[in-house]
């Protein structure tokens, strides 16, 4: 381990992999867990933007620890970002803008969706969009209320099919 000159090291190349996985936590640089699609498959967002794919592993690796509060948070995060792609691919994104120029709120948004044809969604999407916008808005500002699985699971087949959809109507895929 000692350089050829005072006060420097070398470090073997053999022994690298092994002080790697010794010291990756105080390096910052601790390996990803392997997370199963609990909620969302991955390939979902796959070749999409890296921030959806990011947003895809959060969500499944959450729900795969437990951390449902986290899971329902980002699951609304990302359905608002995918709501706001979709406006923008159909060329409305006007419709989801206030007089500054700001995005509305997600609850405003959703309302452009059953009230206009700008993003055209499958029959009970909106329904679907307001249960898991309202679990999140529980998960992150209720005082006392603690997401359980049950609750995310309930969800879980139709949040799954709106992402699908809203990933198509945002054009983030190849046809």
């Amino acid at each position: 381990m000692r350089g050829r000159q005072p006060g420097t090291v070398k470090l073997r190349l053999a022994a690298i992999p092994q002080l790697s996985s010794k010291y990756s936590v105080l390096v910052g640089s601790v390996p990803k867990p392997k997370i199963d699609d609990h909620l969302l498959p991955e390939d979902i967002v796959e070749g999409t933007r890296q921030y959806l794919q990011a947003l895809v592993q959060q969500i499944n690796g959450s729900y795969h620890f437990g951390f449902y509060d986290a899971c329902a948070v980002l699951s609304r995060r990302l359905e608002e970002c995918l709501l706001i792609l979709a406006f923008e691919a159909a060329g409305a994104r006007e419709a989801i803008l206030d007089p500054k120029g700001d995005y509305v709120t997600l609850e405003k948004i959703i309302s452009q969706v059953s009230a206009t044809r700008h993003v055209k969604l499958a029959r009970g999407a909106t329904a679907t969009l307001t249960k898991m916008k309202e679990l999140g808005d529980t998960a992150a500002h209720h005082l006392t209320y603690v997401t359980r699985q049950r609750d995310i699971d309930e969800q879980r087949v139709p949040y799954a099919k709106v992402i699908s959809e809203l990933v198509h109507l945002a054009k983030l895929k190849p046809e």
